[in-house]
């Protein structure tokens, strides 16, 4: 979908909005990676300053200076906006702010669609629940956000508008994530109460029983 994969074998169309991506396809989205890419010797502000001044169109220093800091503010970094940030040979800001740093990155230039590769990896639970409580606010702001996650807890799973569950390659199940447990009744396959419908899904997904129910979900789904 972010037009990333060079390897392999594709088929099909992506449309935006309905219609073919044009050219500008790639200026309108951005894309967090799995792994954070950032100098851990600059702040915050450096590193998004920095960011601004390769990939931001124009001469106005000013205007890039503004978008720095409208990031810092939607991220909530204005308390580790003049820290170091980091990494193996340096102490800097913790590891969930990292992420929300490397969203800024892509923050930086304005993206109406917002793609993240496993934005919560290497996070603890609630490090995982104050990222995604930050994309669910970008999401509020009128931007398209789409990342893939696994197995999140139920707090986080609870901001998701739509679900996407595939099993091997292949669509399981599509449409609103409170539709999922309605969906999977209807096909006899309650989820318990009490039972988290991430884990459940995912532990579906993953299911090697000889029946393979989620096998038959693949091929019902239209």
């Amino acid at each position: 979908l972010a037009d990333r994969m060079r390897v392999g074998h594709t088929a099909g169309s992506v449309l935006l909005n309905g219609q073919p991506r044009g050219k500008c396809f790639k200026r309108a989205c951005g894309y967090v990676e799995q792994s954070d890419a950032l100098f851990e010797q600059l702040t915050v502000r450096e590193m998004l300053q920095f960011t601004a001044e390769l990939r931001v169109g124009g001469a106005d220093p000013a205007a890039k200076a503004e978008r720095v800091r409208r990031v810092i503010r939607e991220l909530d970094l204005a308390k580790v906006a003049d820290s170091t940030i980091g990494g193996e040979s340096t102490r800097g800001i913790s590891g969930e702010q990292k992420r929300r740093v490397t969203v800024g990155v892509e923050l930086v230039t304005q993206p109406s669609v917002l793609f993240l590769d496993e934005p919560t990896t290497g996070l603890d639970a609630y490090s995982s629940l104050l990222l995604v409580r930050k994309l669910r606010a970008l999401a509020d702001s009128g931007r398209t956000v789409l990342c893939t996650i696994h197995q999140p807890r139920p707090d986080i799973f609870a901001l998701f508008d739509t679900l996407l569950l595939m099993s091997s390659g292949e669509i399981a199940y599509f449409g609103a994530r409170n539709g999922i447990q309605p969906y999977l009744g209807g096909a006899g396959i309650p989820i318990p109460a009490g039972v988290n419908p991430a884990d459940f899904v995912v532990d579906l997904t993953y299911s090697r029983d000889e029946e393979r129910v989620i096998d038959k979900l693949v091929a019902s789904w239209p």
